[in-house]
């Protein structure tokens, strides 16, 4: 709501009194008796009850008007908590988590990486030493890599 609209209304708070058939919307402020009546409302094709009912509705746009504007700093107040709880907790979070996964994935990359160097050994290494005396480095090479790989079996 444009709030600015509003800017040198009568100023409140405003009362509501019903004479009649007529309302009169009046500030009870220390106006001069003429100055302090401001608006009639005249019984058009209302009842009583509604007659009353927009008087005292009227009679209290000014509260209204400033409880709005309050609102209105209050949520301005919010939005500006919420992008500084965003930008300083949110997106922070955000990045190491999205930087964790991209890790996870790379990590699980490295390990499918060596158990398919040490498939490759051991399907390998017994064609070059058909004796089965472990001379060779690559024994070795496999053995660190059953140990390093042994914590990831299921």
């Amino acid at each position: 709501m444009d709030t600015e609209q509003f800017v040198g209304h009568t100023e409140g708070p405003w009362d509501f009194e019903l004479y009649g058939d007529e309302g009169t919307i009046f500030t009870p402020s220390k106006m001069k008796q003429s100055k302090r009546r401001f608006m009639r409302i005249n019984n058009l094709n209302q009842t009583g009850e509604q007659m009353v009912s927009n008087g005292m509705l009227m009679a209290a746009s000014p509260e209204l008007l400033e409880r709005v504007k309050e609102l209105e700093k209050e949520l301005a107040e919010e939005k500006e908590n919420f992008r500084l709880f965003r930008d300083s907790v949110v997106k922070p979070v955000l990045k190491h988590v999205y930087s964790k996964e991209e890790e996870h994935k790379k990590f699980q990359v490295m390990i499918h990486a060596l158990r398919c160097a040490q498939a490759d050994l051991q399907g390998i290494l017994p064609e070059f030493e058909p004796g089965g005396d472990r001379e060779h480095s690559g024994w070795q090479t496999l053995d660190e890599l059953n140990e390093l790989l042994a914590p990831f079996d299921n």
